[in-house]
């Protein structure tokens, strides 16, 4: 029996870069993706209504027929140069390379087909991007209208390019700046914590993507012949799915970054009071029926978890507060919230469980370092080793001792943007709890803070006595 060779990602290295060319690529081709629209992020579900029916017909004959074409390993350019780079190309010399690289991957490589075997028998070149592509099945149309274009470079080459440009400067590029200004979702801040974490350790690719998205790496339909490179490619488009493009020699793999990814530069241990929740959480059908909805969801309301799996709000509110622990909530149109689920965070647990069971002691409570004992000792509870807030307490009375807490981190008589208060206020505050929303709004509604109407400037307010003087 012949053994099967390890998939490259469990031998391979792992890098991770934001691949802008890639990325934009990716994020087009998967407006074709109408049926999984469920699986895509938001951006894609509304653009694909906003494509015109003969834009969707050209973005799937370009990226589904005509893909190796113009897709390379550009990783250092970004996406307006690269149209410029690619519109002053020989059309002929850029399909002569395609039909070259589609060869050489028929069959592994072990037959001897030809590029002109592929221009001249259009079964054959469909049978040839069918094992690429890993798919067992093409449109037919889509393919051999693609084989026609390959035979007149120039008009090929045309439409490319025209395409390409025209979804950019109308649909992506807007889209794209708005990712690259961390914005919304921060795409660049998580990539500063991918790369602070992978700076001192050696993971394989499979390594590194089990830990960015705590799933392991998925079964691949692709060849993986002459491999050479993993990329991971943090997509804020991609959903749930994770997808792959061989390019060359090298396998970009495109995963959604997950939330609050600066939970994986934690650097306090989980204790066993900590331990003990996370485990609790899932010890209950309901809570797990819960669970599974929301990890099989990009976003999820408290109303849609109360409609498909007909529970009370009583119910769904208890439970999901247990579940905080594995859930990033946010608020969402109007007072609704939404929930996301955080696989990162279940693989803590495990990871907690297997450094407990392998008797390792830093999993013992933490003891808090003596400058500590200057909070009062109902505050400690509220606090890590650091002084970082680890949770937002139920408890008015506790709020209060929370919030002044925090409010004395800020200069009296100093004008805050918004974005400057929440950057102060994440500096405070532990990874895996990073709701400055909430803590913001608090500030404010209970009198720590006096901000302008529109909420673009914050400061402390004055406080005072209980005859109205100030303190």
């Amino acid at each position: 029996m012949t053994e099967q060779p390890l998939h490259p990602m469990k031998i391979l290295p792992t890098h991770i870069d934001l691949a802008p060319v890639h990325n934009v690529l990716h994020s087009m081709a998967l407006l074709n993706e109408g049926e999984s629209m469920p699986l895509c992020g938001q951006w894609v579900q509304q653009t694909i209504t906003a494509l015109s029916p003969e834009q969707q017909q050209r973005n799937r004959l370009v990226f589904e027929g005509l893909r190796e074409v113009f897709v390379r390993d550009h990783d250092s350019l970004d996406f307006p140069t690269y149209l410029a780079w690619l519109a002053t190309q020989n059309p002929s010399v850029l399909r002569d390379a395609a039909l070259g690289r589609l060869s050489h991957s028929f069959d592994g490589g072990t037959l001897s087909i030809q590029p002109d075997d592929l221009l001249t028998n259009k079964d054959t070149y469909i049978r040839c991007v069918i094992q690429l592509r890993g798919v067992p099945d093409v449109d037919s149309v889509i393919i051999a209208e693609a084989h026609a274009l390959l035979n007149d470079p120039p008009i090929m080459h045309d439409l490319i390019v025209g395409h390409l440009t025209e979804l950019w400067e109308q649909l992506v590029a807007s889209e794209w700046r708005r990712i690259a200004q961390g914005k919304g979702a921060s795409l660049p801040q998580a990539m500063r914590v991918f790369q602070t974490y992978l700076a001192d350790k050696a993971l394989t690719a499979a390594e590194g993507l089990r830990v960015f998205t705590g799933r392991p790496v998925p079964d691949l339909l692709l060849p993986m012949v002459d491999v050479t490179r993993v990329v991971l490619v943090p997509s804020l488009h991609v959903g749930r799915q994770m997808t792959t493009w061989v390019v060359d020699t090298t396998l970009y793999m495109f995963f959604a970054p997950p939330p609050q990814p600066e939970s994986l530069l934690r650097s306090s241990p989980v204790g066993h009071a900590e331990i003990l929740t996370r485990l609790t959480a899932l010890a209950d059908e309901t809570r797990l029926r819960i669970l599974e909805l929301v990890a099989q969801s990009n976003e999820i309301s408290a109303q849609e978890i109360m409609a498909r799996l007909n529970l009370t709000q009583s119910t769904v509110s208890r439970h999901l507060k247990q579940l905080r622990p594995y859930l990033v909530e946010r608020r969402g149109e109007g007072a609704s919230k939404v929930y996301t689920f955080s696989p990162l965070q279940l693989d803590v647990t495990l990871s907690a469980l297997e450094q407990l069971s392998a008797g390792r002691t830093q999993y013992s409570e933490p003891v808090l370092p003596e400058e500590s004992e200057q909070y009062p000792l109902e505050l400690r509870r509220f606090l890590d080793s650091e002084g970082r807030v680890t949770h937002w307490p139920a408890k008015v009375k506790d709020k209060l001792l929370l919030l002044e807490y925090l409010a004395a981190k800020f200069e009296p008589e100093q004008t805050y943007s918004e974005k400057e208060v929440n950057a102060l206020l994440l500096q405070h505050m532990h990874p895996t709890f990073r709701d400055f929303v909430t803590i913001r709004r608090a500030l404010y509604d209970y009198q720590w803070f006096d901000r302008e109407r529109d909420g673009s400037q914050y400061w402390l307010a004055p406080r005072r006595d209980s005859s109205g003087d100030e303190l």
